[in-house]
């Protein structure tokens, strides 16, 4: 049963931890003060008052009970807010019945227990609250004694018939120490929220120093893997820079250009022909042409292994171009495959000096 009731206690579901405590603190505070509420039910039936008197303090602690049970409820149903604001309203109501009842000259323990509703609601639900129940219990101390002063007969009803010594000192017993419990509860969850809040924040920082670590050595691989691509790309430059240089010297190298005297040039072609080494051919051979004003071209292709009908086309087309910037040129290397190839490709061969061999260009005079 013991252990039953203790979890029972503890299911109190709140995310945040502070709240949490708070609303346990505000549960033992409600618990204890509806087993105290209970005690005072028979003490209205034995005192020597009036019946209105009784039925007047009965009616206020039934009041401040079910108050308190509707807090309880609220507060096991995760509001908080609304059981604080039913427990002030039900303790300030009920003091200010207990001053109407006792009178305010005899309200002084009384008057000391307002201190109790204004300091769970300043605590627990902020300035708004507090400043609700001071004007309440402000206004409920003013109508007491406005009442006192116009109709006596409604007041005083509950007043002790002497000094009442110990009613005093035991009305201030309760009240501090009700106060006592509050605010030690309260400024242990205090100090305890702001040690969590310290090293919470210590352990941010040290969250943060590491992060701070991570992030400056991935930065630092990260610069590294920049500088080496940045290098690669570099390197890869130079490297296309140094691939297209070598391109160009061989394609020099594939087409040589070779001065024989004044005015006269000579091609010799070798290797496979293709379309891109013709276009080549054709632009080395207008340059040469242009760049050292020659006049006679004489284009040897004894070492091309086989012409087809394209490769004569293109050699028609050198042939056409040279003809046009003022150059003759001579094909040299003609034997029957080639000769047919070319008369099959369309070139007039009759104004055409070709020669069957290197040694019979060089040695005829049209050359």
């Amino acid at each position: 049963m013991n252990n039953s009731f203790r979890h029972w206690l503890n299911t109190l579901a709140y995310p945040d931890p502070v709240r949490q405590q708070q609303a346990k603190t505000l549960q033992l505070l409600l618990l204890c003060n509806a087993l105290g509420t209970t005690t005072i039910l028979p003490i209205a039936f034995l005192a020597p008052i009036g019946r209105t008197g009784a039925l007047a303090i009965i009616g206020a602690t039934l009041l401040l009970l079910s108050t308190c049970f509707v807090a309880l409820w609220l507060l096991r149903h995760n509001r908080f807010r609304q059981a604080v604001f039913s427990i002030v309203f039900g303790l300030t109501v009920f003091l200010g019945v207990m001053v109407v009842g006792t009178g305010i000259n005899a309200s002084g323990a009384t008057l000391l227990g307002f201190s109790l509703p204004m300091t769970i609601g300043a605590l627990l639900a902020g300035r708004r609250l507090l400043w609700a129940t001071f004007g309440l219990s402000l206004a409920l101390i003013i109508g007491a004694a406005i009442l006192e002063s116009v109709a006596p007969a409604l007041t005083g009803f509950a007043a002790p018939k002497d000094q009442n010594i110990a009613g005093v000192v035991g009305g201030y017993l309760a009240v501090g120490l009700v106060l006592v419990v509050v605010l030690s509860r309260f400024s242990t969850t205090l100090y305890q929220a702001i040690k969590d809040g310290r090293r919470r924040e210590a352990d941010l920082q040290q969250l943060k120093g590491q992060l701070e670590v991570t992030v400056a050595e991935r930065t630092a691989t990260l610069q590294t893997a920049l500088d080496e691509l940045a290098s690669r790309a570099a390197a890869q430059e130079q490297l296309i820079s140094t691939t297209q240089a070598q391109r160009v010297v061989i394609q020099q190298l594939g087409v040589p250009i070779i001065p024989l005297g004044t005015g006269r040039l000579i091609v010799p072609l070798v290797g496979q022909l293709d379309d891109d080494r013709m276009a080549t051919v054709l632009q080395r051979v207008l340059e040469a042409i242009v760049g050292q004003s020659a006049r006679h071209v004489l284009l040897d292709i004894t070492g091309v292994p086989f012409v087809d009908s394209a490769i004569a086309s293109a050699l028609s087309g050198v042939i056409s171009a040279s003809r046009l910037v003022g150059a003759q040129t001579v094909l040299v290397g003609i034997n029957p495959e080639v000769a047919q190839t070319l008369v099959a490709s369309g070139i007039d061969v009759t104004t055409l000096p070709a020669f069957a061999t290197l040694e019979q260009a060089l040695q005829a005079r049209l050359w």
